[in-house]
């Protein structure tokens, strides 16, 4: 359902296989609004991979439908966000302002973005610590919520955002943890990473 399996594959997969497995999961899954297809975070996954893509090898047909389905996809994020408090809300919100703010910039919905550019900007406080770890303590999560930053920055620099500044300096935060946590034998598989970021800790 997030389409993620596109990376995997090599440019003439990507053409041969792309607008088919489209069309059958707009056949099967388009049209109802519900079950884990359209979880929030899936749908974000979705809506960034299928437009990343569609800018590379163009919209998968048909595009008529195409085109009502990716409309329908950012509506559905904003209806159904993953807060769940001020103690209880993870990662997945961020990822919902991210899929906002990707696909807000690149289908020219203002709406979109904005809400997304809002969430991404106040949900770093959250997710990171001062000093750019990632208050979850996995260094996978740490991996995983940098990329997400970094991807928006640079979409907000493509498209001259006003949050481009606020983003760069999330990004280069968390950057700056990654490097401290690459050890000699790679990553560590497990968190328990210092609040402040320590390299000498975490040998």
């Amino acid at each position: 359902h997030r389409f993620s399996w596109l990376i995997q594959l090599s440019r003439e997969e990507i053409i041969n296989w792309f607008s088919p497995i489209w069309q059958i999961w707009l056949s099967d899954y388009g049209r109802e609004f519900s079950g884990w297809a359209w979880h929030p975070y899936t749908v974000a996954e979705r809506l960034i991979n299928v437009l990343t893509y569609s800018e590379i090898f163009g919209l998968p047909g048909p595009r008529n439908a195409t085109i009502d389905s990716l409309c329908q996809h950012g509506e559905v994020i904003l209806k159904n966000l993953e807060y769940f408090g001020e103690r209880n809300t993870g990662n997945h919100l961020v990822n919902n302002g991210r899929g906002l703010f990707i696909a807000g910039c690149l289908l020219e919905h203002k709406r979109w973005a904005d809400a997304g550019a809002l969430i991404l900007t106040n949900e770093a406080n959250r997710l990171f610590l001062a000093s750019g770890a990632a208050r979850e303590g996995s260094t996978h999560y740490q991996l995983l919520i940098t990329k997400w930053y970094l991807e928006c920055y640079l979409i907000s620099l493509r498209f001259s955002r006003s949050e481009a500044e606020s983003l760069k300096l999330i990004t280069e935060k968390a950057l700056s943890c990654c490097q401290a946590m690459a050890l000699k034998g790679g990553f560590p598989l497990i968190g328990d990473v210092s609040p402040d970021c320590n390299p000498d800790y975490l040998e």
